[in-house]
């Protein structure tokens, strides 16, 4: 017999069911699958630190066959119950008179433990009879508070599709401040930072950056002026020539305003209300101060909703229906 520490049966297991390997697992599952006879003692099985799979019966973690008639005396005190044509079980008396006792299984339920002779319905058993009458006051409460959990599915649906909404455009909102407005802005007060003198020289290289390509632009639109048109095989090269430059130009007019936008946003951050103008300034404060409680807007909507699911949806749809009706 392969010996087993206790480390090992602390650590995940593997067992092989029907030829495929399986887990991995705890321990206490394979115990549990070897008590109910789902895998056999014969079945191979291993955890880290074992050389070789070996059968379960061949380890001492899971008992020997000395066990059978402990397990045999354990099988007398649990049940079996059968939903529609499903099986299920073992499971405990304690465990099945609490499922009987919330409901979630039916008082006419057909239960069987070993010594039956044949399979019964669980109020006709002494030991369910009590959980089966409190399953019945339980299915009458439920009937008396239909309207009341129908209303409460109800408004719970058009709370979180209002939230839902709100958070949707509060999204969008904040995305059109983000890459419209605030850039915006921002080049607004790049331009009144670039035309300051006693601030350029706090921001040389970003300077340098706009000057440059405010050169390559008129370089490019000299160059465009000065096509001239020949015959008719010069007129197409000199119209490739000014599309060439319309091209060129727009992407360094984008290139600039980007540049502008960085001059702005830099000196935002470096000096403050001294950037520019009171009026540029205070605008980008109260959009930064929007976006912030769009954000924190947004963050306690999702910590609050529920997600919509598809059933929640269709739950709600067909309440809506109802009422519509």
């Amino acid at each position: 017999m392969y010996p087993v520490s206790t480390q090992e049966t602390s650590q995940a297991w593997y067992y092989s069911q029907d030829g495929r390997r399986q887990g991995p697992v705890e321990h206490s599952e394979i115990q549990q699958l070897l008590l109910t006879e789902r895998i056999s003692k014969d079945s191979l099985v291993w955890t880290k630190g074992m050389p070789t799979w070996e059968p379960a019966s061949g380890l001492g973690a899971f008992g020997s066959d000395d066990d059978s008639a402990t397990r045999g005396k354990r099988s007398e005190s649990e049940w079996h119950y059968a939903d529609g044509d499903d099986r299920h079980g073992p499971i405990d008396q304690e465990s099945l008179q609490r499922l009987l006792r919330e409901g979630q299984l039916s008082s006419r339920l057909l239960v069987w433990r070993k010594g039956m002779a044949d399979w019964s319905t669980a109020d006709a058993i002494p030991e369910f009879r009590s959980s089966c009458q409190q399953n019945v006051e339980t299915q009458s409460g439920r009937g008396s508070d239909s309207r009341t959990s129908f209303k409460t599915h109800l408004l719970d649906f058009a709370s979180d599709t209002k939230r839902a909404s709100e958070t949707v455009a509060l999204k969008t909102e904040r995305t059109k401040l983000i890459q419209v407005s605030l850039p915006s802005a921002y080049r607004k007060l790049g331009k009144e930072v670039y035309k300051n003198q006693p601030l350029r020289s706090e921001f040389c290289d970003l300077i340098a950056a706009i000057d440059n390509l405010q050169q390559q632009i008129e370089t490019v639109r000299q160059n465009g002026k000065h096509q001239e048109a020949g015959p008719l095989s010069g007129k197409a090269k000199v119209l490739a020539q000014m599309t060439k430059s319309a091209v060129a130009e727009k992407l360094l007019q984008r290139n600039l305003r980007m540049a502008l936008r960085k001059l702005g946003q830099t000196a935002h951050e470096r000096v403050g209300t001294q950037a520019g103008s009171a009026a540029t300034v205070n605008s980008i404060e109260s959009l930064q101060a929007r976006q912030n409680e769009m954000s924190d807007r947004i963050a306690a909507l999702n910590r609050s909703s529920r997600l919509l699911s598809p059933k929640k949806m269709l739950m709600g749809a067909c309440a809506l229906g109802v009422v519509m009706l």
